[in-house]
């Protein structure tokens, strides 16, 4: 296998995807440039409006703090027992069930193959023999 590399459609494919994302990337450049000066407007009107009602600013902070710190303090803290003994377990369960429901669809498409092999009266006639052979042996 002589390949050349001139030849290869790799090279091309690369340079077209390296062209494609500088072009997305120039695009971008605009606009990225006026969402600095968004945010710039926005900072100097956020220092207007400390300066010009400082204690409101105060409220509005603790306010946000109070906030953010009960979020936080809801949050449910996992014990070590419920990391390394019950949620093993949990995962082992759900293994275990999706194996044996696995198992268990095999099996029930199996029987159900096997009995649409067998016809209906010969399954009639293999359960009168059946019913036969038990008495004899008296189960």
């Amino acid at each position: 296998m002589n390949m050349k590399l001139e030849s290869s459609r790799i090279p091309e494919k690369t340079m077209e995807k390296i062209r494609d994302g500088s072009e997305r990337l120039e695009s971008v450049a605009p606009s990225m440039s006026e969402a600095r000066e968004q945010m710039g407007g926005l900072m100097g009107f956020t220092k207007s409006c400390i300066r010009n009602f400082p204690m409101t600013a105060v409220w509005t902070s603790l306010a946000g703090g109070l906030l953010i710190g009960a979020a936080l303090a809801r949050r449910r803290h996992h014990s070590l027992q419920e990391l390394y003994v019950e949620e093993p377990f949990r995962q082992g369960r759900k293994l275990l069930s999706e194996a044996l429901s696995t198992a268990a669809d095999a099996g029930r498409d199996r029987w159900e193959h096997a009995r649409s092999a067998v016809r209906l009266p010969d399954l009639d006639a293999l359960r009168r023999e059946m019913v036969k052979m038990t008495r004899k042996m008296h189960f």
